[in-house]
């Protein structure tokens, strides 16, 4: 998960919905991450894998991403 803000944003919000379960995922704009990296937490615990699998149970997890990442073109 590497996403980008654009330069005037301070998060968005999107549900995605998968054929057994949802994400409903914030990105939020933090300027207080070393190093620049992407803080990722899952269900309210740290992650660290690269992908967040849907849930296949028929629930929603909830994914909030933390980054330094802006998109100052747009």
């Amino acid at each position: 998960i590497d996403p980008r803000l654009p330069g005037n944003w301070s998060f968005f919000e999107t549900r995605i919905r998968g054929p057994k379960g949802s994400l409903n995922v914030r990105v939020e704009s933090s300027g207080d991450i070393p190093g620049g990296a992407n803080v990722v937490i899952v269900d309210g615990a740290p992650c660290t894998e690269p992908v967040v699998a849907f849930p296949d149970d028929g629930s929603v997890r909830t994914v909030l991403v933390r980054t330094t990442g802006r998109n100052n073109a747009l």
